[in-house]
C-alpha cells in the first residue's frame, strides 16, 4: 500500500539514544500497519559530536556502542538490511527496556547472538567505518547538521525529518501519527513543529518488537 507516494521508510538511528528507541519501536509498528517497508540504518552521535567538548562518560558510551554501529553499517552495505534492523532492536531492547547499565555487556550479548557479522567487521573494519560515515552524512544531508538521532526518511521522495520524538510507544494501531508525519514531510517548505516535553521518558516495552 502506498501512502502519498511513500513506499519505504529509512530510519537512521544510534542505538545509544533512549528517545530514538521509543521512536523506532513506534515507527516499526506503524509502518507495518500502513504496509510500508522499513529499514533501520545507523547514524552516529559520536560523529555528530566529534568537534564538541563532551564529558568523559558520554565519550565512553559512544565508544562502547560503536561495534554495533559498524556491524549495522556493514550488514546494510552487504545487502542485509534486515540484519541491521535486528542488530538495532536487539541492542536497544537490552539497553532501554531491560535497562542493562553495562553497555559493553549488552554489546557482548548481541555479539554472541550474531558472531558472523562481528567477525566480518573485524576483517573489513575500514569498509564498515567508511560506510557508517557515509550513512551518517546521508542522514545529516537530509535534515541538516543541527539535529540528532533519529532521522526518518520517507522514500523515495516524501521528505525527511528529525523524529518523531515521543515520550513512550503509542497505542496507535492505524498509524495515525506516522500518516500525519508523512503528510507534513511532503512539503519542502515545512521546517519545524515543537513543544516542551511534558512527560517523563518511558522506554519500556514488554517484548522486543517483532520485525
Amino acid at each position: 500500500m502506498e501512502v502519498k507516494g511513500v513506499t519505504k521508510i529509512r530510519f537512521f538511528a544510534d542505538p545509544i539514544c533512549p528517545w530514538t528507541w521509543v521512536s523506532a519501536t513506534y515507527v516499526i509498528g506503524a509502518a507495518k500497519a500502513l504496509g510500508l517497508e522499513i529499514e533501520i540504518l545507523p547514524m552516529s552521535l559520536k560523529i555528530l559530536n566529534e568537534n564538541n567538548d563532551l564529558k568523559r562518560e558520554i565519550k565512553v558510551k559512544f565508544d562502547s556502542i560503536e561495534p554495533i554501529l559498524q556491524s549495522m553499517a556493514y550488514a546494510a552495505k552487504t545487502g542485509r538490511s534486515d540484519l541491521s534492523k535486528k542488530l538495532y532492536f536487539e541492542t536497544g531492547y537490552r539497553l532501554h527496556s531491560l535497562k542493562v547499565d553495562d553497555i559493553d555487556m549488552a554489546v557482548k550479548e548481541v555479539h554472541e547472538k550474531f558472531p558472523q557479522i562481528f567477525g566480518e567487521v573485524e576483517e573489513n573494519a575500514n569498509l564498515a567505518n567508511d560506510y557508517l560515515t557515509q550513512l551518517h552524512s546521508e542522514a545529516m544531508a537530509l535534515v541538516g547538521p543541527e539535529v540528532g538521532s533519529p532521522v526518518l526518511h520517507l522514500f523515495p521522495d516524501g521528505g525527511a525529518i528529525h523524529g518523531p520524538i515521543i515520550s513512550k510507544v503509542l497505542d496507535d494501531p492505524a498509524g495515525e501519527l506516522l500518516k500525519s508525519l508523512i503528510t507534513m514531510s511532503g512539503f519542502k517548505e515545512f521546517s519545524e513543529i515543537k513543544r516542551q516535553r511534558f512527560e517523563e521518558l518511558d522506554t519500556y516495552v514488554q517484548v522486543m518488537p517483532v520485525i
